[in-house]
């Protein structure tokens, strides 16, 4: 993948998807723009909805490691979306240094022949069945389907493998350790925020109501640290 750049600012990649912490930056670093505003707008988790139901992986987060691989990657689409979030001026600016990579791929041209609509549509009930709707089993289960198929969508894989994608997605098994790993990672993760936006109201709170501000303040204290506990646990039994 070419280099993407906007503003004079590098945009890292992750695959095929887009730092949205670079293009933060890119777009002059204003606080109401951070990336985290942006991924709990409503139309944001729409969009990415709609874009899982198709088997497209939407996004990804990395934490811990080298921090300079850390942050949000996004896909082309919610890069489009957040640009245009922001500002008229920054979404044209976007359009404009994705041209600039003038990769010339243009799926629509391609020869390839891949599924046809009702075996993409069969296949993509299947997965939907499989992962009982939740949306980490999404991502997890089409990036598998992806790598053992060699595709970058369920697509593009060939009609004559459609019965062997088929048993692929039935024989599929999650890794419930690993799931259940990651959920309390994510509890402790939004308990944090939670807590620091509960520190910008608490003088306020603890004035109207001293004794409720106190018991907020103790269980989310609890809920994030009894979060961690199982996240660490549950990860050293893998």
């Amino acid at each position: 993948m070419n280099a993407l750049t906007i503003a004079n600012h590098s945009i890292r990649t992750s695959g095929d998807l887009y730092s949205l912490n670079d293009l933060h930056k890119s777009s002059g670093g204003n606080a109401k723009h951070q990336p985290a505003n942006f991924m709990r707008n409503e139309q944001t988790q729409e969009l990415i909805h709609a874009i899982e139901e198709e088997g497209s992986v939407a996004y990804h987060t990395i934490r811990g490691g080298n921090a300079k691989q850390q942050g949000t990657f996004v896909c082309r689409e919610l890069v489009y979306a957040y640009a245009m979030w922001i500002s008229a001026k920054f979404h044209l600016m976007v359009i404009r240094a994705f041209d600039a990579l003038n990769t010339g791929a243009i799926s629509c041209l391609s020869n390839h022949q891949g599924l046809s609509v009702c075996q993409a549509a069969t296949l993509q009930k299947a997965v939907k069945a499989k992962c009982r709707y939740d949306r980490r089993h999404y991502q997890r289960l089409y990036n598998a389907l992806y790598d053992e198929f060699g595709v970058k969508s369920y697509k593009d894989i060939l009609p004559e493998d459609f019965e062997t994608a088929m048993d692929f997605i039935q024989a599929f098994r999650f890794d419930e350790h690993e799931e259940l790993a990651r959920s309390a990672e994510l509890l402790a993760w939004h308990t944090k925020h939670i807590y620091d936006w509960y520190k910008q109201i608490e003088h306020p709170l603890r004035a109207i109501a001293p004794q409720l501000s106190a018991q907020v303040h103790d269980h989310i204290i609890y809920a994030n640290g009894y979060a961690g506990q199982v996240g660490r646990r549950l990860a050293m039994t893998r």
